[in-house]
């Protein structure tokens, strides 16, 4: 928060799990878009759209950018 300045009245202390807390807490925002970061410890094709990915697609009225390092596995590479 004080690396990028973000204000306290801009972070929010979900508690839950983030599939059930963060779809609804997110789709009452104005947001234009929303990025996240991907984390999957599935294997297959179960980890190319995962349980929370696929809730807040079908949440959100914004656009959806999930963001991947370089080293994150490819699973349909492995198909």
């Amino acid at each position: 928060m004080r690396e990028f300045q973000v204000g306290s009245e801009h972070v929010h202390r979900l508690h839950g799990d983030a599939d059930d807390t963060l779809p609804s807490f997110a789709s009452q925002r104005p947001y234009d878009v929303l990025v996240m970061g991907a984390l999957s410890r599935r294997k297959g094709l179960s980890a190319l759209m995962g349980t929370l990915t696929s809730k807040l697609v079908d949440a959100l009225e914004c656009d959806f950018v999930l963001v991947k390092s370089e080293a994150y596995p490819c699973a349909v590479a492995e198909l």
